[in-house]
Parts: structure tokens; sequence; C-alpha cells
């Protein structure tokens, strides 16, 4: 995460006052940009593809049990933390729709009090 930083504010400043200001060695930032990317790392980005496309089937309304159930059916073997964290990383939230209540029953059969201001009539 910090190497990230790093990366995209290099054009603004010097590599080695953010290494310093961020505590990490210039040496592995710079060994971590010609690193080969890890494999799990590729697994998650290729899961994140399948992940977004669940979500966005659901209209958002799909948490990561639900998703995670989704990819098992297509074939994906994965741990229900392994999708929350990815959801979680890239801000993918499920959205609940309100449920309507009825608030105001008309047809009760309570005493009504009279009108003695005469309001509303």
């Amino acid at each position: 995460m910090r190497y990230e930083q790093i990366e995209q504010h290099r054009t603004v400043y010097p590599t080695r006052v953010m290494c310093s200001a961020l505590k990490v060695s210039p040496r592995g930032f710079y060994s971590w940009r010609h690193r080969a990317e890890s494999p799990r790392r590729r697994v998650d980005r290729r899961l994140l593809v399948e992940i977004r496309a669940s979500y966005e089937r659901s209209h958002r309304t799909y948490g990561s049990p639900r998703i995670l159930r989704d990819l098992q059916e297509v074939g994906y073997r994965c741990a229900p933390k392994r999708i929350a964290r990815i959801m979680r990383e890239n801000s993918l939230v499920a959205v609940q729709r309100r449920r309507w209540k009825a608030t105001t029953q008309s047809g009760h059969s309570y005493p009504v009090q009279l009108n003695l201001l005469a309001r509303n009539s």
C-alpha cells in the first residue's frame, strides 16, 4: 500500500523523501517496482471481475455470502472472507432496499377524538 502511494505521487514529490516519510527503504520500493505480480494477486484480480459482474447483476444488492454462492455455482473455489476482503477493498457494498411500512391505519376500531377546535374542516 505504501509503495503504491509512492508510485502514484512520484511526479509530485521526490521518491527518497516519500520513502523516508512513509518509513520504507528506497531499495525496497525499487525492488517492488520490478517484482512480478504474485499469483494470489492475479487470482484476486480475476475474482474481482466475477464479483463485480455478480454484484451488478443483482442490482448492487448482493453481499459477500450471496456472491460467494454465485461464484461457487460457476465453479470458483474460494473462502467467504476472501470475497468479503476483495469487496471491501473495492468499496462494493450491498445496498438494502427500504421496505414499505404502513404507519397510518384508517380502518381501526379505536375511538376518535372530537374536533373541538374545528380545525381542517
